[in-house]
């Protein structure tokens, strides 16, 4: 029991410095969220507070260079987005790294006859100097997103899914044969 005692007055003696650390990464997790929960195609303004002028974005679509040209991209986007909701599942900081594991739920015009949809990604985020964002990068599967919504793509990526599939299965049953046969 001292020992804890101990640890944690040790824990609470530490530098102001690291408290402030905390408090930011703390905020900053804040303004992410309350950036995505709340940004939508008539307020992209409110990126202006998260992201650097300079910053870099890339996902699966593209790549884009300045605060100006990824709010075009993002204009471009949510144009068709009826609704959008984020669920964030975890969150990994060290300094000013940010890793974020998410799932989008989205309606859009154009996709699924209109019903909504999710998506799971990660969004890899680094700030600078100026506690803002100055590089954004998302993962998410493009199949999961575009390919497997459109009729004539689905059908042909499903199909080369279900090879793949059947490929790895056989080849899995082959090592496993083969360590049976030299008795492992």
């Amino acid at each position: 029991m001292n020992t804890i005692a101990l640890t944690l007055g040790l824990l609470l003696a530490t530098t102001e410095g690291a408290m402030t650390t905390t408090t930011t990464t703390e905020s900053r997790s804040e303004r992410i969220r309350n950036a995505y929960d709340d940004v939508r195609v008539d307020n992209l303004y409110l990126l202006d507070s998260l992201y650097d002028e300079n910053m870099v974005f890339q996902d699966p679509l593209d790549r884009m260079e300045g605060l100006n040209e990824f709010k075009i991209y993002m204009e471009a986007m949510y144009q068709y987005v009826t609704d959008i909701r984020w669920t964030y599942h975890d969150e990994v900081i060290d300094r000013d790294t940010h890793v974020l594991v998410w799932t989008m739920t989205l309606t859009t015009k154009g996709l699924n006859k209109g019903e909504p949809f999710t998506i799971d990604g990660v969004s890899h985020l680094k700030f600078g100097e100026s506690d803002k964002i100055i590089y954004h990068r998302d993962y998410f599967d493009m199949g999961e997103y575009i390919y497997e919504r459109v009729p004539v793509v689905k059908w042909f990526v499903n199909k080369v899914k279900k090879r793949l599939h059947k490929a790895v299965a056989e080849a899995r049953e082959k090592v496993l044969q083969e360590k049976q046969a030299q008795g492992e």
